[in-house]
């Protein structure tokens, strides 16, 4: 498999997103600058991201094991791909609605801003799993890992600036 590289090192970047952000939500839980329920949910979704991102990067190296061929696995991966991120950007969704309705700080721009970065890969990855993409079946699929790590990315940055550092504490 040529993308068993690739696909391995995003695993990696996506485990160490996971790996620090739990650190920093242990070392830093004193000295939140935003409230916690929103915190908590930036965390609990960066987490989400980098786990589905880690886990669909290393499945397709244990089905290339099975000698399937590379586009009928393209596409069930991307099917799968999608009904777990989809799942993810329910229960997202609801927990955002669930926090606005109890009078949470949770503007309707997060959740416009979520259901775009959200129904963009969605769309791709049934598209890929529908044969719209055969010839690049593989790159549409890493493309997607791709922008779930940038995503996961993201969230970890805002983790990093809801808390506050020693000499901003005082």
């Amino acid at each position: 498999m040529p993308e068993a590289d690739t696909l391995l090192t995003i695993a990696q970047v996506a485990a160490a997103f996971a790996g620090f952000s739990g650190l920093i939500a242990v070392l830093a839980q004193e000295r939140v600058r935003v409230p916690r329920a929103i915190a908590a949910a930036w965390l609990r979704r960066m987490v989400e991201f980098a786990l589905m991102v880690l886990a669909f990067s290393i499945i397709p190296i244990v089905v290339a094991r099975f000698d399937v061929s590379p586009l009928p696995a393209w596409r069930l991966l991307s099917l799968a791909f999608a009904l777990v991120w989809g799942a993810g950007a329910w229960s997202a969704a609801r927990r955002v609605r669930a926090m606005r309705a109890a009078g949470g700080p949770v503007g309707r721009g997060l959740g416009w801003m979520m259901t775009a970065a959200n129904c963009a890969p969605l769309a791709v990855l049934v598209a890929n799993a529908l044969g719209a993409f055969d010839a690049q079946s593989g790159a549409v699929y890493l493309a997607c890992l791709a922008f779930g790590l940038l995503l996961a990315g993201v969230l970890f940055l805002r983790l990093l600036r809801a808390f506050t550092l020693e000499e901003d504490a005082g």
